[in-house]
């Protein structure tokens, strides 16, 4: 995945996900970690659009908490000192997949205007 085809807050949303990863010792970045990285930025798009569709915002966040809980963990033995961020899960390259080719694409349409 190359992250400069990404907006800077698109960026930043891959790289709380991958903290968030992180901190819960999981062994790749998953879909549910996204999502919590997007809830819980500032101004979050995320958080309004459900909101605006009458979805109760802490179910949902108490929902991806327990779900992040029960994914796969790297026991202590695994990880060792010194730990790589976790790589990132088929189900969360289909949703880059798409994004990254959009944007590609934008960039094309922008360069032959400019010609």
């Amino acid at each position: 995945m190359n992250l400069n085809n990404f907006t800077i807050k698109a960026q930043e949303a891959v790289a709380r996900a991958q903290q968030l990863a992180f901190d819960h010792s999981n062994p790749s970045i998953d879909t549910e970690h996204l999502l919590k990285a997007l809830l819980n930025e500032e101004d979050s798009l995320v958080e309004f659009l459900l909101k605006k569709n009458n979805v109760n915002v802490n179910f949902v966040e108490t929902k991806l908490d327990d779900s992040i809980e029960k994914l796969p963990k790297i026991s202590s033995g695994d990880s060792g000192t010194s730990r790589t961020a976790p790589p990132q899960t088929t189900k969360t390259g289909r949703i880059r997949d798409p994004a990254s080719k959009t944007c590609v694409q934008r960039r094309f349409h922008r360069s032959l205007r400019n010609t």
